[in-house]
């Protein structure tokens, strides 16, 4: 009401100060640098079932040659089975398979020479369900093809040997490679 020469004091939430923080803290009293966190030590995650995990032979490191011939770089529908295999009549929807037993497991993580992150990979499904063997291979393939930056053994080592159990770390799994298709 500046017409009747009467002021109204402002509005109280515009009238504070932040002279300090929610810390009890002054702004000048912050150093450039933020706090550094605190180091905790590695807690292991529950196992992902308490079943022993399996692999699909197909996808298994073997001593002898693999079961099926995949160039890393090469996209998935590339893979072919070895003939040890291939006239089998149960390996017809092979990349449809189940990835492991017990089917039910939300993902499979992958580490992988020359990839720096692990691969996890899930369900392509649109319901989710099960990582197939065609799941495996295209995460596989995707992360060679976006963040391969050097091959394990060499320029020409992305030939699938086969995956592994990782010694080091529960429910994650090696992937080995070759320099050749040995079939």
């Amino acid at each position: 009401m500046a017409a009747t020469g009467v002021e109204h004091p402002p509005h109280p939430s515009s009238s504070r100060r932040h002279d300090s923080t929610f810390d009890g803290t002054r702004p000048e009293e912050y150093s450039s640098d933020p706090p550094c966190l605190e180091r905790k030590r590695n807690i292991p995650l529950p196992p992902l079932s308490f079943d022993p995990i399996s692999l699909n032979p197909l996808l298994q490191y073997r001593s002898g040659p693999a079961l099926m011939a995949y160039h890393l770089t090469e996209p998935s529908s590339t893979a072919v089975l070895s003939r040890a295999v291939k006239n089998n009549p149960s390996m017809t929807f092979w990349k449809h398979q189940a990835a492991m037993t017990p089917t039910n497991l939300c993902s499979l993580t992958i580490r992988m020479e020359g990839i720096d992150r692990p691969i996890v990979v899930r369900p392509s499904g649109i319901k989710g369900g099960v990582v197939t063997v065609g799941d495996i291979l295209e995460a596989v393939h995707l992360a060679v093809t976006l963040g391969g930056n050097r091959s394990p053994k060499g320029e020409s080592c992305w030939w699938w040997a086969g995956l592994a159990p990782c010694p080091d770390e529960r429910d994650v799994w090696i992937l080995y490679t070759t320099d050749n298709c040995s079939w």
